[in-house]
């Protein structure tokens, strides 16, 4: 004969955790056995139906357990990811701070070297016109032109001197000179001063002298 007391105990339990899963506090229900008449009359008398009931509650008590088992997982699993989330997003951002102040730092290098580029053009353009003699100092000109060049490039600019047809996305005309052939007509004559462009970026259009007709 089935004991009707154990299943009743094993549902307290289950319930017990359940209700604990849930926040829930709560004292333990104490199930007694009946007294010692109630009991013979007990094994007597077969209760199917009450022992298929009790075990129904039980299946549906085990089920509840692990669904809120599995939801309380799922919400640590959440609160993890949103921590992990929290995480990069702050690393990310300090990340992209760093970047911007070693952005910020290049450009002004950048803007220095170019400056200093201009400089060493005027003065190589002094020196063609006005000292065509000295040969050296044509030569020191050139030779820091060429390393404020390298210096530049190796930053990640490009610079803009291309001759051919005038492009208004990268140049700019400051003058015009008479075409000589008709197929002249909007070709660089000369570049007046180099563009320079860094990171898709014109930092300064390429000033440039332009055939056209009169």
């Amino acid at each position: 004969m089935k004991n009707r007391y154990e299943p009743m105990k094993h549902l307290r339990d289950r319930l017990s955790e359940l209700f604990q899963l849930c926040g829930l506090q709560g004292e333990p229900v104490q199930i007694i056995p009946a007294p010692a008449l109630i009991r013979l009359v007990e094994r007597l008398v077969r209760d199917d139906g009450l022992y298929s009931y009790l075990e129904g509650l039980d299946s549906q008590a085990e089920r509840a357990v692990q669904a809120m088992k599995d939801r309380q997982l799922d919400d640590w699993n959440n609160r993890q990811n949103e921590e992990r989330i929290a995480r990069l997003e702050q690393e990310l951002q300090t990340e992209q701070t760093r970047s911007e102040g070693v952005l910020k730092e290049q450009l002004s290098v950048i803007r220095d070297l170019i400056a200093l580029r201009d400089k060493l053009l005027m003065r190589q353009s002094w020196l063609e016109e006005e000292a065509p003699k000295e040969e050296n100092a044509r030569k020191l000109a050139a030779s820091q032109l060429r390393e404020t060049a390298r210096c530049l490039t190796n930053l990640g600019v490009d610079i803009l001197e291309a001759g051919g047809a005038f492009d208004s996305r990268y140049q700019t005309v400051v003058e015009t000179r008479p075409v000589e052939t008709p197929d002249q007509i909007d070709q660089i004559a000369e570049t007046f001063r180099p563009g320079y462009r860094f990171r898709g970026e014109i930092l300064r259009p390429q000033e440039v002298i332009l055939f056209a007709a009169t």
